[in-house]
């Protein structure tokens, strides 16, 4: 039962459902026009598969010797892999001229979009969040405290950059490694352990979606709820409940209003696979024009994602989401495979938490996530001095 949590294919089907029943809702005013009985019935078919493939998927146990043949040259890497980690952190910092977060409390202007070191960023940010979730998972069978560091230090690091994406990335496998490793069963006091960690991480991410605004020119100190035409059932409670439903049902609502608009099918097999398919490291030097000649109707324009399935839709039509789609299974099978017998938790946890997000933006273009997955897969298995990269 618990390896659900770690089933990419499973975690899809649920999230989906999830995503369309809560926006069925309506509990935002901006959904009232976003509606599509075509894309409402290729979801509905997509979830059907997804768990239907999810049951049929049982996930292995990783193969716990190399861990402990691992140990000695793993536990000479903690220290290497924290001084990438603060390293990284401080040069990003002083190219950005401070930390953000404390901008941000300063009331300083500062644009997230713009924060680090050009191509550095990106292979930093794949290495902390491939360090967080391969260390917790060597914390999970050795039970070392020692390998908490790196996770420590990755999630510290993602909150004063300001990068709640990259907080995810590391949040959520980690808290789906947890739930899905527990030796005991799963009962009312784990239920709360979870609980209460998602209400505080729901609370957390309102205050920073608040600050982050603010800084943004917003004078209001809870503008999120009139830009998002909150219903008055979200009254009372803490911004990040309004946040939460926004930021989970909106991308489907934006990905509906693409067929209402009649902004579907414009481009061919070549802008689909640079656009849906290319990690955008990539396709932002070969085809940097795609984003404005595919641009996306939204709900308003704060609101700026559809799913990871937009620029599918939009170029190539309900033939690009299914084409999305099955290069999501492929992915999904091919990384799978290459970690069946070593860090297999790990991956699985990184997968299912990409699927998850696939409900808010395509994860397989996004550089930091495809890196996350090859440093997983091949820095696990390299050594500087016996002592293993990652």
């Amino acid at each position: 039962m618990k390896t659900i949590f770690i089933n990419p294919f499973l975690m899809f089907g649920f999230t989906f459902l999830f995503v369309m029943v809560a926006f069925n809702f309506k509990l935002s005013g901006l959904y009232i026009s976003a509606s599509s009985d075509v894309m409402n019935i290729v979801f509905l078919l997509l979830i059907s598969l997804s768990l239907f493939i999810g049951c049929l998927y049982k996930t292995t146990t990783i193969n716990r010797n190399k861990l402990i043949v691992a140990s000695k040259s793993v536990s000479l890497n903690k220290s290497l892999a924290s001084g990438i980690l603060i390293f990284g952190f401080l040069a990003e910092c002083l190219n950005n001229n401070g930390i953000p977060l404390l901008m941000v409390f300063r009331g300083e202007s500062y644009d997230y979009t713009q924060f680090g070191i050009k191509t550095f960023h990106v292979f930093y940010m794949g290495y902390l969040s491939a360090s967080a979730v391969v260390n917790y998972e060597r914390y999970i069978h050795s039970k070392k405290r020692s390998f908490l560091i790196p996770p420590i230090l990755s999630i510290i690091i993602t909150l004063l950059i300001m990068n709640r994406g990259a907080t995810f990335l590391i949040i959520f496998p980690m808290a789906l490694m947890y739930i899905s490793t527990l030796k005991v069963k799963f009962r009312i006091r784990h239920m709360f352990i979870v609980l209460s960690g998602i209400v505080m991480f729901i609370v957390l991410f309102g205050v920073l979606g608040d600050k982050r605004m603010q800084a943004s020119g917003y004078d209001q100190e809870n503008a999120i709820y009139e830009i998002g035409k909150a219903d008055p059932i979200f009254t009372g409670l803490p911004s990040g409940f309004f946040w939460t439903y926004l930021y989970s049902t909106s991308p489907f609502a934006n990905l509906l209003l693409q067929e209402n608009y009649n902004n579907t099918d414009r481009g061919d097999v070549g802008d689909f696979i640079s656009a849906a398919i290319l990690p955008d490291f990539i396709s932002k030097y070969t085809n940097p024009d795609l984003p404005n000649k595919y641009a996306l109707d939204k709900i308003t324009p704060e609101l700026n994602v559809a799913t990871g399935f937009s620029q599918a839709l939009i170029i190539y039509g309900v033939t690009g989401v299914i084409l999305l789609f099955m290069w999501f299974l492929f992915v999904n099978a091919f990384f799978i495979k290459l970690n069946q017998h070593a860090y297999l938790i790990s991956t699985c946890a990184t997968l299912s938490s990409m699927a998850i997000f696939m409900s808010f933006n395509n994860m397989m273009i996004f550089s930091s996530c495809v890196i996350q997955l090859i440093f997983v897969t091949l820095l696990t298995r390299f050594k500087i001095n016996k002592a293993f990269v990652l």
